[in-house]
């Protein structure tokens, strides 16, 4: 006797078997992701390829916040306001410059945002102190953040200059903006804030960078020493970074004349900049590799080398805030505590208040010339 044909197994049923099965997957995958999360931040890790832009997506969060800073040698706290930008201040809100004001705007990174110092002994405070001798209606407007390289300051001023009008725009260029932009070109878009801060997702991102052909570590480490023993020729890595930051401050100086401002540059050192003592194990490496001695560390090369760029597309740069730094030293040693001391913080390489006052000097005597 034939057995009765057995009947057709339902589509319906498959169906649900591959929607569990890719369910199951997906369930796994999140449990890996969250057990990878929080290996990364038990260990406290840290890459370098995501917080240039977590530094320019989260400012705005801050608005009219009031924090608590610290300074570095000494550690005791301050207060910090923010204004309805998000911005450092003076006080939580920044109107309008009046009409018989000179609105003047400084952008830069964490030595424009006034890091480890009180708002009233930073540079931006200084810098008005100082443009105010020689006329009384300059209002400096900080546009300063940390971790930011000169495309967000592009950003920040395209941000900023219909609210602030200003008359003349300054931008503070440091040596380490060389490495900021190539943070910037290793990712083209900015992910979603919270992906940002996602330690898994800065593992995987330069992870990524090495396997398309970018060793992360390894670049930053030339831009931010090379430049100090070479004029860059060899190294395309160096030449690369000059000329993106050149076409940049080119966007800038043609969004300024547009707007009926003017634009300036600052190249100004760091502590790091300044003299070897700090990362003397780094700056010996480097030294070594191209075949010279810590002794060839030349300060200024960067900053000649940003002023060569720059002076091609007809923009105005002050490159020699490190002589003036060494004119203030009053003929101490540079690879000295003491020096440092003079200058910059001892644990931290940004301006303390007295490197801040002679910048803001030097700036204004410069712009008072122009």
């Amino acid at each position: 006797m034939a057995s009765p044909p057995r009947p057709e197994r339902a589509p319906l049923g498959r169906f649900r078997k591959i929607l569990f099965a890719v369910a199951v997957i997906a369930g796994l995958l999140v449990l890996v992701a969250l057990a990878g999360e929080m290996i990364l931040s038990a260990t406290g890790a840290r890459f370098d390829i995501a917080v240039e832009q977590a530094a320019f997506r989260d400012y705005h969060a801050r608005a009219g916040a009031t924090q608590q800073g610290r300074d570095p040698d000494t550690r005791q706290t301050f207060p910090i306001v923010f204004n309805q930008f998000g911005l450092r201040d003076a006080t939580s809100r920044r109107d309008a410059p009046a009409s018989d004001r000179v609105p003047v705007l400084v952008l830069g990174d964490s030595f424009v945002e006034n890091l480890g110092l009180p708002w009233d002994r930073g540079f931006v405070a200084q810098l008005e102190r100082a443009m105010r001798a020689t006329d009384s209606r300059v209002e400096v407007i900080s546009g300063g953040l940390g971790g930011i390289g000169t495309d967000r300051e592009f950003d920040l001023l395209r941000e900023l200059a219909p609210s602030v009008k200003p008359r003349l725009v300054i931008l503070l260029w440091f040596n380490n903006d060389l490495w900021d932009i190539t943070v910037g070109l290793h990712m083209k878009r900015s992910p979603p804030r919270w992906l940002q801060r996602s330690y898994l997702f800065q593992f995987l991102t330069d992870r990524l960078s090495r396997l398309t052909g970018g060793d992360v570590p390894q670049e930053k480490h030339r831009l931010l020493y090379a430049p100090f023993f070479t004029d860059g020729e060899r190294d395309p890595l160096i030449v690369h970074a000059l000329d993106r930051t050149g076409a940049l401050l080119a966007q800038m100086n043609d969004y300024c004349r547009g707007h009926d401002a003017q634009f300036a540059v600052v190249a100004a050192p760091n502590a790091i900049s300044f003299s070897p003592i700090t990362t003397r194990a780094a700056y010996a490496e480097t030294a070594a590799a191209l075949g010279r001695k810590l002794t060839d560390f030349r300060p200024g090369l960067p900053y000649y080398l940003l002023a060569q760029a720059a002076a091609a597309r007809r923009i105005a740069v002050y490159p020699f805030l490190f002589i003036d730094f060494e004119r203030a030293l009053a003929g101490l040693p540079p690879q000295t505590e003491e020096t440092r001391r003079r200058l910059f913080f001892v644990n931290d390489p940004h301006w303390n208040a007295n490197g801040c006052r002679i910048a803001a000097q030097a700036v204004a005597r410069w712009l008072a010339t122009r």
